[in-house]
């Protein structure tokens, strides 16, 4: 740099070149942020850990869902997440955190009583979160279903409606009860001699009979029986019932020194041209005995032991049950019920017993109820309607879809259908001594049956309607036929309207109108357009002019009506779907009433012209969800519904 100045006299001086540096060095600071990571986290603006003297550092404290801010410490201070550090030295910065969201707010729930959390009833935020309870839990505020978790033997709801508050703490107890569903007790006797003699079992204080059915509370009971003339009373039985659960126990009574006794027979049937290998299971068998079925001589008998016996059917002219008796020099043993030439099933396959299953079919009279128990026919005495008791079983050849009761020169029977073994006619007269006495081979399953004015009407699975005479019941005949353009028939109603007789035949997917009239000659009159959702129609019941279908499963099932006051084209009138009457497979009128059966239970509707009223939910024991699934059975005796279930 040049530069010019004047001395004290004003003249200038002379010129000279100056060189000027800068030697200072810029000061740096450090700062440290201490945190607990686990909680939180800080942000920083300065992008070096060495930062110029007199720079300006902004920090942020930031939280988890879990945690909260509290403070600074070190060389800051305060409660603001958001703090300005100046950096005129070396700064150390503490940014405190502490567990727990101050927006959050906290819940605990408590499942009473204990014994009920001590079984494993659970709470929790989704179906799929499980909390014991006394557990807590912090969230946002507001109002939330909580799932509840039950186990078995506990009865409670399935969810609750919750609210949090911000900052607050609630405590929250659900009540949950023992469930008391009570099960049953059956105690078979055995043998039907002794029985026949008087033998009986004690339960809870009340006698029943053999193969009665107790509805007992769950727990431990005494079971004690009643002295039989000649027989030797079993010791008592403690036996254990369970909810919703069969309990079965046998009383085996001892016969008197020598005498025999039958326990049971098995296979129950066998073809008429005899040959069948039965085994006789009992007591008291000397090698010296004999066996006869239905009075003839069995052949190549053989004393196992002296409770087994095995021989050879005879052959028979007579469809229908045989007596099988055991002669000894000591005395004879009868099973009235021990055999039946029929239909067999199966090949080196037999059905040697069973306890409870699918109840596809029932129908009542009087004080009975008959009922398919599987491919049993069971009895029940329902005088009692709380207390139904079983009175006698008959093995039938094949699976009972339907039962028709009729009756014929005195005599009373059921119709059955029994699936691929046709029709058979088992003779009632005696409800505690049911005999198989005819069938008929329909050549494909059975489904549906109907009996009215000396015919049976019968739903052939791909062979349309078949009508047989019942001119002499033990030996049905082929009286007229239909078949449908579907082919498939499931179901089969019969009315009489003025002069006219209509079966009214579910086909596969439509109602089918078919006058028989002329049982021999039936002509079909009319039929529904196909219903998409009623191509397997499980029940058929008529209100007048409107049949109801309990229909499905397309599209969910429900109940179908249809107007059929004009033949030839019978109309729908109103489907009630899932969503008020569940999935419905059986259907009966009563007293001016709809009764629907289902998975969702029974319900009632109210018949208003051509509507559907007041649909009532007047079941609540087998809701849907429960063990208990419905099968397609429903009849109404009195004021007793009596409904087939899906287990038993």
């Amino acid at each position: 740099m040049q530069a010019a100045y004047a001395d004290g006299t004003g003249s200038v001086a002379a010129s000279k070149s100056v060189t000027i540096k800068n030697t200072a060095t810029i000061q740096t600071y450090t700062l440290t942020v201490n945190y607990d990571h686990a909680l939180g986290s800080v942000s920083s603006s300065a992008v070096n850990s060495s930062i110029a003297a007199g720079t300006t550092v902004q920090l942020y404290a930031g939280t988890t869902s879990q945690s909260h801010f509290v403070d600074w410490g070190g060389d800051a201070s305060g409660p603001s997440q958001a703090i300005s550090v100046m950096m005129n030295g070396n700064k150390t910065v503490n940014a405190n955190f502490a567990s727990g969201n101050t927006d959050f707010g906290t819940l605990k729930v408590n499942i009473l009583p204990a014994e009920a959390a001590a079984a494993g009833v659970t709470w929790g935020f989704s179906p799929t979160d499980f909390r014991v309870s006394g557990s807590t839990y912090s969230t946002w505020p507001a109002s939330y279903w909580i799932a509840l978790h039950t186990v078995d033997g506990w009865l409670g709801p399935n969810q609750q409606l919750m609210t949090i508050t911000k900052g607050g703490s609630s405590t929250v107890s659900v009540t949950f009860t023992k469930d008391t569903t009570p099960g049953t007790l059956s105690v078979a006797l055995t043998p039907p001699s002794a029985v026949a003699a008087g033998a009986k079992f004690t339960v809870n204080g009340a006698t029943y009979g053999d193969g009665a059915n107790v509805s007992l509370l769950p727990g431990t009971y005494n079971v004690t029986f009643a002295a039989a003339t000649g027989w030797s009373t079993p010791p008592s039985q403690t036996v254990t019932v369970n909810r919703s659960q069969t309990t079965v126990a046998t009383g085996a009574y001892t016969p008197p020194l020598g005498q025999p006794s039958i326990s049971s027979v098995s296979p129950p049937v066998g073809a008429l041209a005899g040959g069948t290998v039965l085994k006789i299971y009992g007591a008291n068998f000397p090698l010296s005995a004999t066996v006869t079925v239905g009075g003839v001589t069995a052949k190549n008998v053989t004393v196992v032991s002296s409770s087994e016996i095995t021989c050879v059917v005879p052959a028979s002219s007579a469809y229908g049950t045989a007596a099988v008796t055991v002669v000894t020099g000591s005395g004879n043993a009868t099973n009235s019920k021990g055999f039946s030439y029929g239909i067999p099933r199966g090949h080196g396959i037999e059905l040697v017993g069973s306890i409870g299953g699918y109840t596809g079919a029932v129908a009542a009279q009087g004080s009975y109820c008959y009922a398919g128990e599987g491919s049993t026919f069971l009895v029940l005495n329902i005088a009692n309607p709380s207390a139904p008791a079983a009175v006698a079983r008959l093995a039938l050849p094949g699976l009972i879809q339907e039962i028709a009761l009729f009756t014929a020169s005195g005599k009373r029977y059921a119709a059955v259908a029994d699936l691929d073994a046709g029709v058979q006619i088992v003779d009632i007269t005696d409800p505690s001594a049911p005999a198989l006495r005819g069938y008929y081979d329909t050549g494909d399953n059975a489904l549906g049956i109907a009996c009215y004015g000396g015919y049976v009407y019968v739903a052939n699975s791909g062979s349309g309607l078949a009508v047989l005479s019942l001119a002499n019941p033990l030996r049905p005949t082929l009286a007229g036929s239909l078949v449908f353009p579907t082919g498939y028939t499931d179901k089969v109603v019969i009315q009489p309207r003025n002069t006219t007789v209509f079966a009214y035949v579910a086909t596969g997917g439509a109602l089918a109108m078919v006058d028989v009239t002329a049982p021999a000659a039936p002509v079909l009159r009319g039929s529904t357009p196909s219903l998409s959702d009623a191509y397997q129609s499980h029940s058929i019941a008529i209100n007048g002019n409107e049949v109801f279908l309990a229909a499905g499963p397309i599209n969910g099932g429900g109940m179908i009506s249809i107007d059929t006051s004009n033949p030839a084209s019978p109309a729908l009138i109103e489907r009630s779907i899932a969503s008020d009457s569940g999935f419905v497979t059986a259907v009966s009128i009563n007293s001016g009433k709809v009764y629907t059966w289902g998975m969702s239970g029974l319900a009632d509707y109210s018949i208003s012209g051509n509507n559907l009223t007041n649909p009532n939910n007047v079941v609540s024991g087998f809701p849907f969800g429960t063990t208990v699934s419905s099968s397609n059975c429903m009849t109404i005796i009195g004021n007793t519904a009596i409904c087939g279930s899906g287990n038993g």
